[in-house]
């Protein structure tokens, strides 16, 4: 993979979270995988891997506020001011977990 194609390079959100990581955190171990033409490859996985945990984290935690359909017909405004909040806190908790990887 050439620098112009790791450029060009996104595989979405948590692919792109893991890209910005590894590339500081193992910059050798990601420049063998670009070198060997597998970054998009290994990228794709991750960014697979935490949508998926990503799905299951909202749902655990909006049916733990109390966030069902009931709520957004009737209090739309809380119903996305509360997922907003989660999606953050997904976001904050699943960054952490890759950061420490």
């Amino acid at each position: 993979m050439s620098r112009r194609e790791e450029d060009d390079l996104y595989v979405g959100y948590w692919g792109e979270v893991f890209r910005l990581h590894l590339k500081k955190a193992k910059p050798e171990l990601y420049e063998k995988f670009r070198q060997n033409g597998y970054l998009k490859e290994y990228l794709e996985i991750y960014q697979a891997a935490y949508t998926e945990r990503a799905h299951i984290l909202l749902d655990r935690y909006s049916k733990k506020a109390g966030l069902n359909d009931d709520v957004f017909r009737n209090e739309l405004f809380r119903f996305v001011a509360e997922t907003y909040q989660i999606h953050m806190k997904i976001r904050k908790q699943l960054t952490e977990e890759i950061q420490k990887l």
